[in-house]
């Protein structure tokens, strides 16, 4: 089920996608959603693929992202460098888009 969370106020978007183009659909269909949303959206992207995209697709709504190198594992350091910079934003929404991608080689 889905909830409809209208559009009043200054919404926050916030798409995690993956560092690396292997991953397709997985990917477009995050940043489709975002360049499609109505409203007056702010971007805050996760993930190299949704920087790159956002940062030229939607110059006017992107603003910042931030891209781990996964050469370590996420940390608490890392999960507290995102709140505070989202935390900075003037919202009265949130949304983080994601997908969750499941191999066919487990199903």
């Amino acid at each position: 089920a889905t909830e409809d969370i209208g559009t009043d106020g200054k919404i926050l978007l916030v798409p995690i996608t993956s560092n690396r183009g292997s991953c397709g659909a997985l990917n477009v269909n995050c940043v489709k959603y975002v360049t499609t949303h109505p409203g007056d959206v702010e971007i805050f992207a996760v993930g190299k693929k949704a920087n790159d995209s956002l940062s030229r697709i939607a110059v006017d709504k992107y603003h910042r992202g931030v891209i781990n190198n996964m050469k370590a594992a996420q940390s608490f350091f890392f999960a507290s460098y995102l709140v505070e910079h989202i935390n900075s934003y003037d919202w009265n929404q949130m949304q983080v888009i994601f997908n969750r991608y499941i191999s066919a080689g487990v199903q």
